[in-house]
């Protein structure tokens, strides 16, 4: 019944025409939220769960009554079968060109991810999902948490943090991080962040131009970076769970073509279950 779109399916099932367009009405506000997200990134994280809590139900709901009305609806005369294909044909136009107009703003305004590791604890833990801002023109700054596609082989996007801007030396000694020479400041976490294991410390630390961030720690230093200039449009991204993280310590410096947007805010939150408490973060 879908196949056509969920409008043109409820209509052709039964369902009255005021009420096969709703989901029509739920598009609109799905390009909505997209379109004005970027600037409005608090709307955008609890629209999108209204969208999720009540738009979902409703269309099931729609489906389940469309399937019981056609069962009992009375055949329709050839003149009346020909209006009903005439208004589906038109709903599946209007779904079509929104659909694809979604797709645009998801590709170019704010797309959403969701993160599946623990590198960017405790800002980001598993189980969030998020907005990215993908409006063209923007410049990365310090601190910024960012999307992008890796160097090297694979397509998947990372979530990270900037660093290390375009010129830029950066050097890691252990737990120590060296910026243009100068050792970046850490000041321990006045409160430990919830769900951080024992064996790791938090700490908040300051980039030059950035608020401070939180970051962890294990007993033992991993991987290091000796001292490296950054190219000009190079940029270098480290994960806030220090020894938890494959970041540009192993795999180099990422350029500004492979940037895709920077995050905005936690629109939902769920690890065997909702945590409420998190939606509607800012980033």
């Amino acid at each position: 019944m879908t196949l056509l779109s969920p409008s043109a399916g409820l209509l052709l099932a039964g369902i009255r025409v005021r009420s096969a367009a709703l989901p029509l009405l739920l598009l609109v506000f799905a390009a909505g939220l997209f379109w004005f997200g970027p600037s409005l990134p608090l709307v955008a994280a609890y629209g999108a769960l209204l969208l999720l809590v009540v738009g979902l139900p409703t269309y099931v709901a729609l489906v389940v009554l469309a399937f019981w009305i056609a069962r009992s609806a009375p055949r329709r005369t050839p003149r009346e079968r020909l209006r009903w294909l005439v208004l589906a044909g038109a709903f599946f136009v209007v779904w079509w060109l929104g659909s694809e107009w979604l797709r645009t703003l998801r590709a170019t305004r704010l797309e959403p991810f969701s993160m599946s590791s623990g590198s960017m604890a405790p800002t980001l833990l598993v189980g969030d999902n998020l907005f990215v801002d993908k409006r063209p023109g923007w410049t990365p700054r310090p601190g910024e948490v960012v999307v992008f596609r890796r160097p090297g082989p694979g397509d998947l996007p990372y979530v990270k943090r900037v660093i290390g801007l375009p010129g830029d030396v950066i050097e890691v000694r252990g737990h120590e991080l060296l910026l243009n020479g100068v050792a970046v400041l850490h000041t321990p976490c006045v409160t430990a962040p919830a769900g951080v294991p024992a064996s790791e410390r938090c700490a908040e630390e300051s980039l030059p131009g950035s608020s401070p961030f939180p970051v962890l720690w294990r007993e033992t230093p991993e991987d290091g970076q000796p001292p490296l200039q950054l190219g000009p449009s190079e940029y270098f991204m480290l994960g806030d769970e220090r020894d938890n993280s494959m970041d540009s310590r192993q795999w180099g410096p990422v350029r500004r073509d492979q940037l895709l947007g920077h995050a905005t805010v936690i629109w939902l939150s769920w690890d065997r279950g909702l945590r409420l408490s998190r939606i509607g973060r800012r980033l």
